[in-house]
């Protein structure tokens, strides 16, 4: 049932003339080992499955280099501790790089349950808030520099980062987080046709 959902989805994607958001990221060319491990531990057929439900997420992939400065570290973990690295640079819904500059600051949940600190940081003194614009600034996501921003696929967005996510490199941030938009507008962010715990009950079929 899962291979005939990921076929499905595939077939559909193309038909609509949509990529892939795993495509979108091994054409960039600076993920090629996020793109191996995913494939090894079956994210990419979660994708696959959630798009058929219409639900959508936001991935936080390290780089090439990023994970190259682990050194051997991935290289003995098991197949279920692989997947929950890789589910800790995953949010359930869509949040864009404007929406964290809107926000400020926020802390968004993995889907292995782990926290994850999305923040604008200034790099100067621009004045109102309200005024500032993305070129005033950058992303930071648990305070790793976000290399690309915004790749869009069929599942939802991913933004690339120079760092490895874990529990241990999580902080909070500097102020009260208001409840992140997810929306550009600064509607209230939501995932469309599942909610997290339906998101959650997928990812455990596929985590083994």
């Amino acid at each position: 049932m899962k291979f005939s959902l990921a076929i499905l989805a595939s077939i559909v994607g193309s038909a609509m003339g949509q990529t892939g958001l795993f495509e979108v990221i091994g054409a960039n060319g600076n993920y090629t080992t996020l793109v191996a491990l995913a494939q090894q531990a079956n994210i990419t057929a979660l994708l696959d499955t959630l798009s058929t439900l219409n639900s959508k997420v936001t991935i936080f992939g390290p780089t090439d280099d990023a994970f190259a400065a682990l050194g051997d570290a991935l290289d003995n973990l098991t197949n279920t501790e692989l997947v929950g690295i890789l589910y800790g640079h995953a949010v359930a819904g869509e949040y864009t790089a404007k929406d964290v500059h809107d926000a400020g600051c926020v802390v968004l949940d993995a889907i292995n349950g782990n926290k994850i600190k999305a923040e604008f940081v200034e790099t100067g003194d621009h004045g109102d808030h309200d005024h500032r614009s993305l070129h005033e600034g950058m992303v930071h996501i648990n305070d790793f520099h976000v290399a690309h921003a915004d790749l869009n696929g069929t599942e939802g967005l991913f933004h690339g980062i120079e760092g490895v996510l874990t529990a241990d490199n999580f902080s909070p941030c500097p102020a009260p987080a208001p409840a992140p938009s997810g929306d550009s507008d600064g509607t209230a962010a939501s995932v469309v046709g599942a909610s997290v715990a339906m998101i959650a009950s997928i990812v455990s079929a596929f985590a083994f």
